[in-house]
Parts: C-alpha cells; structure tokens; sequence
C-alpha cells in the first residue's frame, strides 16, 4: 500500500486522490453467501467506486509486495468488470476450509488504482497461537505498520502486524531452523539471542494421555511441561552464597478460553483468549501434575466463568485504570489482548490444521522461557525458546519427551477418538 501510495504520488503530484484501504476477515474461509455480503457492504462502502470498476492489468507482486509462495488464489479485477461479477469470481475460488485467508481492497479514482484481490494460504498458526504469542512478545509491542494513506482503517494495520509476525515466525520458528542461535524476532530487551530447541512425539500420546483422565491433548503437553520444570528445578546448580537451588515463585502457563457465545457463528469472529494456570512443577507425582490441570482448564471452560471474562471484556476501558481491576487482569492474561482485538475491527483468526499451544514460563533472574506446540495429525513438535542465559535448556526437550513417553507408559490409555485436540476441546 506504501509502494502504491508512492506511484501515485509520483504519477499525480496536483492530484492526490481519495486513496484508502479496507482490509477484512483474516481466519478460515466462510461460507459463499458469507464473502458475497462482505464484499458487497464494502463496495458499497468505498468512496467514489465507479460502476464498472475499471482496473488496469497489473502483477500484484509489483504492486502491494505479495510473496508468491504463500499467494495461493489472487483475483485482479479486469477493467470494466462490474461488481456482481467480482463478487461472483470470489464465490467461486477454490478456498480451503482450514487456510487463512483475507480481502484487501485499495480504492482511489485514478483508473489503475481500482483493485480487488483475495489471498488464501495455509496457517501454522491458529488463533490460540497467535493470542498466546502475542502475549509472549507483547512486552516489546506488536509492530504496527505506518501508514499515510487517509481513510485507513485500524483492521489493516492490525493485519498487516499479524502478517508480519507469522513473517517473523516462518524464520524462527521452522524445524529447519529450530537447532540453531537466531536473533529474538521481537526485541525484549536483552543483549543475548533467543535460542530454540526442539523435540517430537507422536501427537496420538498427547491426546491417549489426556483421553485417560477426561481431558486433552492440550492438558497432557502442559503436564510434560511441568514435569519437565521439575526436572529442571533438580537439575539447577545451587550458587556459593545459597545452600539450595533457587526456584521460580510461581510458574504459570497461557490457556486458551473460548468466550464464543451458543449459536455464534464461527466465521462472525472469533471470541477467543488465554488465562494464566500454574503449573504444578512443585508436585512430585505426575499423574496428580496431570489431574490438577484438567481440573484448572474444566473449570476455565465453565459458563460462569466465559461470562465472567466477556462481562471483564466489556467493562475493560472504564476500569483499566483502576488498581484493583488492573491487577486482576494481570492476574489472568486475558483481557488486554482480547480487548485489542476487538477494538480494532473485524480480525479472524484462523482455526487451522496446526496446533499452537504457548505456555509461558519465566525463570530466574527474569529470564524467560517460552514453551510453543506445533502439532498436526501425527507429530507434535515442541520447542523450547530461551533468551538470555538459561541453564540447561538444550536438555528440556528430551525431558519433556520423557515425561510424555512416563505419563503415557503410567496411564496406558486406551486410543479416543481420531483428531481430538485441545483445540477442538475448547471450539465443544
């Protein structure tokens, strides 16, 4: 938009125009009818739209920077296309249910300035993950893009942020690169590089685990994490001056709660958050570790309790400046994020394919330790991101692959049900 932004000025230096953007729905594909409305409101919206749209041919990529390895279906508008048929063409790609897709629509009146194209791609990332990781790289800010144009709306900036991180996470994140030191893709304020880790388990031991005890998939990787913790918290050295090993005061990890409303369409937005839970590391028992949380995570599931985080929601920007409100939400991670989205238009986030499940944990000397799930059908990839000087890090992954393979050996649970996952779990 930028680079466009810049032609046009270069182009018409006495005439400036009416250039803006509108950027919406950036999750899983909707319904037909779905993206007919939306596309029709937002025409109707744009400010002098001409009848026959008028678009001059042009490659998006020398345009608006596109990458062509995640641009699955691009639809430029021909010149003289009228809008029913650009709706029409739109119905018609083929999108897949579990890709992230968006609108973008640039408006001006200058005849190549008219354009209308769509992008679908497949997602890592789900809306649990990009909460969760927003909530994590939070203490530096989300990078927002600047943007000079008039009529821009917030969604954009917003979107553009999103698309910037999973920019960000596509470099840091990949199992091609999970071995190796790379710089924090965020800054956090410390000097050292953010290094990852990473093991794999079947992703069936995961959801066989939580299968026994009435739970997840997502509660049997949170319990692996804390035993890991504790493995961690024996295998920490002691320093001269203190006769036993420091611990953490507390250790926490973010748990995603669907505030969705029964009969809420799931493509009319996504009410979906994170609290914090404890991980119990202290306890020695694993299977009392595992018991505990799915206690904690059933009772985040409850009605009373969604309605008590959507009514926090509400009321959040009359009463965040409030010590008392302040430090509850402090105390459950969920509103800020939540609220922002919100406030900033309508971003979908996607449900995909990919598992991401973010506890965040932070260790001595304020180190912190972030703990990410990717997981499909069959692997679960963990890995663990340390910035600064974490001891023992490089061991955590073998550790938390022990505690699965113990808990799942302890509990031999029977095989569940194809594909149930917390993410599934928190969607009933």
């Amino acid at each position: 938009m930028n680079r466009l932004w810049r032609e046009h000025e270069e182009r018409f230096p006495d005439n400036m125009g009416d250039l803006g953007g509108t950027a919406v729905i950036d999750g899983a594909a909707p319904p037909a009818h779905t993206v007919a409305e939306t596309v029709r409101e937002l025409l109707s919206r744009a400010r002098k739209w001409e009848a026959a749209i008028g678009v001059e041919p042009t490659e998006p990529g020398c345009v608006l920077d596109f990458d062509p390895a995640l641009q699955m279906h691009v639809h430029m508008a021909q010149p003289g296309e009228e809008r029913d048929t650009v709706i029409q063409r739109l119905t018609e790609l083929p999108l897949r249910q579990d890709a992230s897709w968006g609108i973008w629509i640039a408006h001006g009146y200058a005849p190549d300035e008219h354009l209308l194209h769509v992008r679908a791609r497949h997602s890592f990332l789900d809306g649990t993950g990009l909460l969760g990781l927003l909530e994590m790289l939070g203490s530096a800010g989300v990078p927002r893009m600047s943007f000079t144009m008039s009529g821009l709306s917030e969604a954009t900036s917003w979107s553009s942020a999103v698309r910037t991180l999973f920019g960000n996470l596509r470099h840091h994140v990949l199992p091609d690169y999970l071995s190796t030191s790379h710089p924090s893709p965020l800054p956090k304020g410390d000097s050292g590089p953010r290094r990852a880790y990473s093991a794999a388990v079947p992703a069936r031991l995961l959801d066989e685990i939580g299968w026994a005890r009435d739970g997840t998939g997502h509660d049997a990787f949170l319990a692996a994490t804390a035993g890991a913790l504790r493995t961690w918290c024996e295998k920490e050295q002691r320093l001269p001056s203190q006769p036993a090993p420091r611990r953490p005061a507390s250790m926490h990890a973010l748990v995603p709660v669907s505030l969705r409303r029964r009969g809420d369409h799931p493509w009319l937005g996504c009410y979906l958050t994170s609290t914090r839970v404890p991980l119990p590391y202290g306890d020695e028992d694993s299977a009392r570790r595992l018991d505990t949380i799915v206690a904690a995570n059933r009772r985040l599931s409850s009605p009373a309790y969604r309605k008590l985080i959507r009514r926090g929601v509400e009321l959040s920007p009359h009463l965040l400046m409030r010590p008392l409100f302040r430090r509850w939400v402090n105390d459950h991670r969920a509103l800020q994020t939540q609220y922002l989205v919100r406030r900033n238009g309508p971003l979908r986030l996607a449900w995909g394919n990919a598992h991401v499940l973010i506890p965040f944990v932070r260790f001595l000397r304020g180190d912190p330790l972030g703990v990410i799930c990717l997981r499909d059908d069959d692997t679960a990839c963990v890995t663990f991101y340390a910035t600064g000087n974490v001891p023992h890090a490089p061991q955590f992954p073998k550790w938390w692959a022990d505690e699965v393979h113990s808990l799942h050996r302890l509990l031999a649970a029977p095989a569940g049900p194809r594909g149930c996952s917390a993410i599934h779990a928190d969607a009933r």
